[in-house]
């Protein structure tokens, strides 16, 4: 088994770092931006990455591992500073490779000084080790000594490298023609958008939360409706967390959806649009489309996963709650689009007085009552109306035919069923 991993690490490593290595080169420290110490070049051949990754190379691997970069530096007494970063190629891939158990160990000190999240290893016996995750990467540092000075250099260092990883640039998210199906873009906003004209009123409240690019793009289709969307860069992911949760942008009247993004929503309450939000990683998208149909609907949904797939984040399966009086009755209310493509949406009611200690299912079975689907929730259920996706596929990830095909809502004895029909 490790010899296997050993050998997709090292083709990980030897054919995909050219594709992107030079970014990840420019988080590396230079000589003169750490007082006092130098540059070593470390020498990246097989066996001395196998040596530096050690037994962790699996677990990068199984975290979407992408490619890394190394960096040693000394000073005047040779003490040695070893630098490592890692691409895991999502937001939510690095947060779990930090999460590993597998990396973790009890005795380490949580350090909020550097990264998303990070943490200090004070208790080897030559050496200072600090961790910590950003946007889509994963950073390592060790220092070959124990001092109150070497301690501090190994925090400069983080603090450093988090600041180069919140500087790189933004992601360009805007899908063109030809990616979209019947659509086309027409009036291109300028890289060097005024974030003023842009956001109008809002442009303070982006500014607040550490903005410092957007951009616009409108598409339209053979009916002339009317599509766009803007994508702004944070700078971090706790900016754009931070701003997707401000409460001048939250209405209270979204559906919650997990299908695209870190976190999504979609308000369906205006009366001739449907509009989106979904941050990821550093970015922030918002789309509106100006129709108030199914498909319109259905489009605006793909639109945002082909956004989320452009800024390099892998989709999540769930959906959440939408804020509303609370439910009287347990129902499953008429999925949309349906009949539908290749998703669609189901949503559902649990009532105010349902037994908690029941369990909840939600699966989808075929005409004769085979279960192909179980619907993973992104949280426990709690009384509320919600909606969540199911993307025409089966247990196994297999695109499932043409047909009818049922969902189930059981929780206890109580039963509801909805007819979907999938049209390919």
């Amino acid at each position: 088994m490790w010899q296997t991993a050993w050998a997709i690490l090292g083709l990980l490593i030897f054919i995909a770092v050219p594709a992107g290595v030079a970014e990840l080169n420019s988080f590396l420290p230079e000589s003169d931006e750490i007082a006092g110490w130098t540059t070593y070049q470390w020498p990246q051949d097989e066996d001395e990455l196998y040596l530096l990754i050690d037994g962790a190379g699996i677990v990068y691997v199984e975290h979407g591992f992408q490619e890394a970069v190394f960096q040693k530096y000394y000073d005047a007494d040779f003490i040695e500073l070893l630098l490592e970063i890692y691409d895991q190629g999502s937001t939510i891939n690095a947060e779990s490779t930090y999460h590993d158990p597998a990396l973790e160990i009890g005795w380490e000190v949580p350090c909020d000084n550097f990264g998303v999240e990070g943490r200090v290893d004070t208790m080897a016996l030559g050496s200072y080790k600090a961790e910590f995750w950003r946007d889509r990467y994963f950073v390592r540092g060790t220092i070959i000594q124990k001092s109150s000075y070497s301690l501090q250099v190994l925090k400069d260092l983080c603090q450093l490298v988090d600041q180069k990883l919140g500087a790189k640039p933004a992601v360009d998210g805007l899908p063109t023609n030809g990616e979209m199906p019947g659509w086309k873009r027409y009036l291109m906003a300028t890289d060097s958008l005024s974030l003023t004209s842009l956001l109008d009123d809002e442009a303070d409240l982006f500014w607040g939360c550490g903005c410092t690019t957007g951009l616009r793009q409108n598409y339209y289709n053979g009916q002339f409706i009317l599509l766009q969307l803007e994508l702004f860069d944070l700078g971090t992911t706790s900016n754009a967390q931070s701003l997707y949760h401000d409460p001048h942008l939250e209405t209270g009247e979204e559906v919650l959806l997990t299908d695209f993004g870190q976190e999504g929503r979609l308000d369906t309450t205006s009366s001739w649009t449907y509009s989106a939000q979904f941050w990821r990683d550093r970015n922030l998208a918002r789309l509106l489309i100006q129709d108030k149909s199914d498909s319109s609907l259905a489009d605006l949904v793909s639109f945002c996963q082909l956004v989320d797939q452009k800024i390099q984040a892998t989709p999540i399966e769930g959906g959440g709650l939408i804020a509303e009086q609370e439910p009287v009755h347990w129902e499953l209310i008429q999925a949309f689009p349906n009949p539908f493509n290749d998703r669609v949406v189901i949503q559902y009611r649990i009532p105010q007085d349902w037994d908690s200690q029941q369990p909840f299912q939600l699966h989808i079975c075929n005409v004769v009552g085979q279960r192909i689907r179980k619907i993973c929730l992104s949280q426990e259920p709690i009384p509320g109306r919600y909606a969540i996706p199911w993307d025409g596929r089966d247990d196994l990830g297999r695109a499932v035919a043409s047909g009818i095909y049922f969902c189930h809502m059981q929780c206890g004895s109580k039963v509801r069923t909805t007819k979907l029909v999938l049209c390919r």
